[in-house]
């Protein structure tokens, strides 16, 4: 498990979190930013929540939080709050059994195709108006929803 897995201490999941947290602020200073002894500790919690045991990652963490002073106690007082917050939606175990998809990329490619495909077209300028409009057509297109939308809409006549 690393963060080209679509997984990540920092990120708890997805790259759209993966600034959340500063695994070196939560790491002891000795570990020090990219040792083997930082991936080790990674890839000990990531094991935890990969596999579904965010109550014991939990009580790790605040075991851990006991060492630790200022900096490196409110990183880890962060992470636990996060994780105590999102625990449901981090049950990687259960989304896998489920067979879901786990990471943006399904998502980030979903943005891409419908936004960028007609919003991003050379010299074109959008309102936010003009753009959710246009965004909400392209989805109903994409989604084989055409007729259905002009049948509760008819045009005027």
């Amino acid at each position: 498990m690393t963060a080209s897995d679509g997984l990540s201490l920092t990120g708890l999941g997805t790259s759209q979190r993966a600034k959340y947290i500063d695994v070196t602020a939560i790491t002891p200073t000795p570990l020090g930013e990219g040792t083997k002894a930082t991936e080790e500790w990674v890839k000990k919690h990531l094991d935890l929540l990969w596999d579904g045991w965010t109550k014991k990652l939990l009580d790790n963490l605040k075991e851990q939080r006991k060492q630790y002073r200022a900096v490196k106690r409110e990183a880890i007082d962060t992470l636990i709050r996060y994780i105590s917050t999102n625990e449901e939606q981090m049950r990687y175990d259960l989304f896998r059994e489920k067979g879901c998809d786990i990471g943006s990329g399904a998502v980030e490619g979903a943005c891409k195709n419908v936004v960028g495909k007609r919003l991003k077209q050379s010299g074109m300028t959008w309102s936010r108006t003009g753009s959710s409009a246009t965004l909400a057509l392209r989805v109903t297109w994409l989604n084989d929803r055409w007729e259905q939308l002009w049948q509760k809409k008819p045009l005027a006549a």
